[in-house]
């Protein structure tokens, strides 16, 4: 009887080690960064430049896509990235690039953007760069700061990050 208990509770544990190594595995394999929490999405707007809220009562309470969340509580990213596109000439708001995104894929299961999207969204006249070694903003001040770009929102050819340098 001892013995039993022994391998239930041994084997309980080594169950437990493989779900939770399971877990890390496939979190962390994933090409996708998190709306919520996950690394910063730098773009630096000019004062004067269009910034869409996640607030906004217009477009707050809708759903992203992938999740039951709304725009007020995970939209950060997807705001921040109609605020660019916005800024590069494109015309949409967060409502109108939430719709898209949903309609293109642009959302995984987690509700995690999918960055690839944006380009098929805009018909490739506005690119993602995700960095495999994010960047320190031009003038060394984000090193110091501890903010880095992950991101680059850019025209297709133009691979610099919007705005500029830190200052």
């Amino acid at each position: 009887m001892k013995r039993l208990v022994i391998i239930s509770i041994s084997s309980l544990i080594a169950g437990g080690f493989l779900l939770w190594g399971f877990y890390i595995w496939k979190t962390r394999s994933t090409p996708h960064i998190a709306v919520t929490g996950g690394r910063p999405l730098s773009i630096l707007l000019p004062a004067n430049g269009t910034h869409f809220m996640q607030n906004d009562t217009r477009w707050a309470k809708e759903k992203i896509g992938g999740s039951e969340e709304t725009i007020r509580s995970v939209g950060c990213a997807m705001c921040s990235v109609a605020s660019a596109a916005q800024y590069l000439g494109e015309t949409t708001d967060p409502a109108t690039f939430n719709r898209q995104l949903i309609a293109a894929g642009g959302y995984t299961e987690q509700g995690w953007l999918v960055w690839s999207a944006v380009s098929k969204i805009f018909e490739k006249r506005i690119e993602v760069t995700v960095l495999s070694h994010p960047l320190p903003f031009g003038d060394g001040s984000g090193l110091r700061a501890w903010r880095i770009s992950s991101h680059q929102i850019h025209p297709p050819g133009r691979h610099s990050p919007l705005g500029g340098g830190g200052g």
